[in-house]
């Protein structure tokens, strides 16, 4: 299975993320792998790893990990040090599904990008 999504406004822009089998299995196999890649030099592996954790996360498609609250945590670790600006909207966008407190971000927001707090802010807040 891949799937695939694009990324970018402009034509010029455009960038295409997919995850294939083997992105899942490093889902799969635990909070090791997982760091391993999400904190790697690699960051097309890093996109998509991102975008293959949407599946295993969101609600929708009822994938039950046992690890999964410590992809979330791992998620807050990546959003407060990473610079890459998609890569942290995108772990934002997935702890937009943890259903627990976020320490981690709650407590080191000032880490996040600047162009991110404002959502990171939302995250933490969905309802003010």
């Amino acid at each position: 299975m891949i799937k695939r999504k694009v990324r970018g406004m402009a034509a010029q822009n455009i960038k295409t993320v997919i995850y294939s089998k083997e992105h899942m299995d490093i889902v799969k196999s635990g909070i090791g792998e997982i760091r391993r890649v999400l904190f790697g030099s690699d960051s097309a592996e890093t996109d998509s790893l991102l975008f293959c954790l949407d599946y295993f996360l969101d609600p929708y498609y009822k994938q039950d990990i046992p690890h999964k609250n410590d992809i979330f945590t791992l998620l807050e670790e990546f959003a407060v040090t990473s610079e890459n600006e998609e890569q942290v909207n995108d772990a934002l966008q997935l702890l937009n599904y943890c259903t627990r407190p976020l320490p981690v971000l709650e407590n080191n927001i000032e880490n996040i990008i600047e162009v991110e707090k404002e959502y990171a802010m939302y995250v933490l807040h969905p309802d003010t």
